[in-house]
């Protein structure tokens, strides 16, 4: 029995480090998103969305909705994409991915300068495209010790059953890394139990 539990203590640690370790990669973003298109009397009519907006929106949309206060919107170096993330730093559905493109950086690459087409939420298609600035902080060692990232995009929302087709606009920015919150650890067994 005791080495089941020091088997799961020793997951459990394996796991948080994990994730830690992905976090790593997750930097908050705000981002800010207009849309622009005609209603039914011809009015050319604008919606805009932000980081608060996309989160309220994600998790009036999942059943069960998930409590907003957990929820972020980070932008995941690795992936070159922007995510919404719970606290724990599982990432839970795709907002805008960026791929392919031209990427030119100085000599040291502390700063980046790209051109990238863009991907709506899961979308393998790309609907617009990204003009994307990077500086990078790097240590002795040439590892990355910061990293933020802004950018201006475009793209177009094609019409859906019940709304019209849409040309939107956005910025985004990130910000400081997506601190973890890892659940507190179970509590020792009682001896004898």
């Amino acid at each position: 029995m005791k080495s089941w539990k020091l088997i799961g203590s020793t997951l459990t640690v394996l796991l948080t480090q994990l994730i830690a370790a992905h976090a790593a990669d997750l930097l908050l973003v705000n981002l800010r998103t207009t849309c622009k298109t005609f209603d039914g009397a011809d009015r050319l009519i604008s919606s805009r969305s932000s980081t608060p907006t996309i989160l309220r929106d994600y998790a009036a949309a999942q059943d069960p909705a998930p409590d907003v206060r957990t929820l972020r919107l980070v932008y995941d170096t690795e992936g070159d994409r922007i995510v919404i993330a719970n606290t724990s730093g599982e990432v839970l559905a795709d907002v805008i991915g960026f791929g392919s493109g031209v990427t030119i950086t100085n000599s040291v690459d502390t700063r980046r300068e790209r051109h990238a087409f863009v991907f709506i939420r899961d979308n393998s298609e790309a609907t617009g495209s990204a003009v994307i600035s990077e500086r990078l902080t790097r240590d002795g060692e040439n590892n990355i010790r910061t990293h933020s990232v802004r950018g201006n995009f475009q793209y177009v929302e094609p019409a859906a059953e019940e709304t019209p087709a849409q040309i939107c606009t956005g910025t985004f920015s990130t910000g400081r890394k997506l601190v973890i919150q890892t659940p507190p650890p179970a509590p020792a067994p009682v001896p004898g139990s």
